[in-house]
């Protein structure tokens, strides 16, 4: 469940951050849009790997596995930081990103293995909400680049990309799962 609301609200930021960063911070914060955009793609990934993963290996019985895996990517990334940071702020954002999307997914491989499934298994349980998020992606890129010159107020040209990426996420969502919940209320309605 995790998955059909934490990531395409976190990919919608990301898409959008370009429009509401200027629009709410001003536009000498423009500059910031990349670190919004960034973070929000790693949040998206974090939580979902993130909290099922511990929970599954907690409830498995393996709290030191999950401190190890954290204490070793802490580790790299503070040696990451030691040797790249002097090369500028895009390296220590690549760092970040790459210490928090490898991470996740170390934390998912060790989770499923704890359970015998493989990580395909979680793109097999995903893949309607990620079809969801693609499709969302596109209309929204697509809409910012064909609506920006025509809607020059940045608060109504965000409002079209959030009703129109929420509206086009739900109905391929629902389109896609409406059986599974047709089911469940055979089941237990």
């Amino acid at each position: 469940m995790l998955a059909y609301f934490s990531l395409p609200v976190f990919i919608g930021v990301a898409l959008t951050a370009n429009v509401f960063i200027p629009l709410i911070l001003g536009p000498e914060w423009e500059g910031g849009v990349i670190f919004v955009q960034v973070f929000s793609v790693v949040s998206a990934f974090t939580i979902l790997a993130t909290g099922v993963a511990g929970s599954l290996l907690y409830s498995r019985g393996k709290p030191k596995l999950l401190f190890q895996v954290d204490s070793i990517s802490n580790a790299a990334y503070f040696v990451g930081l030691l040797l790249l940071a002097q090369f500028g702020v895009a390296y220590v954002l690549i760092i970040r990103a790459v210490k928090g999307i490898v991470t996740a997914l170390v934390k998912q491989v060790f989770a499923l293995g704890s359970i015998n499934r493989s990580i395909f298994t979680i793109f097999h349980i995903i893949w309607q909400p990620l079809l969801g998020i693609a499709i969302m992606s596109v209309l929204v890129i697509f809409l910012q680049h064909a609506l920006a010159p025509i809607i020059t107020n940045g608060f109504v040209l965000l409002a079209v990309l959030v009703i129109a990426g929420a509206g086009a996420y739900l109905a391929t969502t629902w389109n896609l799962t409406w059986r599974t919940y047709a089911d469940l209320r055979k089941t237990f309605g």
